[in-house]
């Protein structure tokens, strides 16, 4: 899903929890990819690492587009 919001296959929010910062290194590895030229977009639009349930859950409501049909 990551490569794929990357790529700007899709729009949906993408949120990683990161209780305790238990993703520390996997956002270090985010701004290797940023800097080493490998992502082509700001990384705060393809991924968003939250501190809190309630961080993730307003992101995503802030970042979720609803179609209606």
């Amino acid at each position: 899903m990551i490569e794929e919001r990357k790529n700007g296959l899709h729009d949906k929010p993408i949120v990683i929890l990161n209780l305790a910062d238990f993703y520390a290194g996997l956002r270090m590895n985010f701004f290797r990819m940023r800097d080493e030229g490998f992502l082509h977009r700001p990384l705060d639009e393809v991924v968003y690492f939250a501190d809190t349930p309630q961080d993730a859950i307003e992101y995503i409501n802030r970042h979720l587009t609803v179609s209606v049909r």
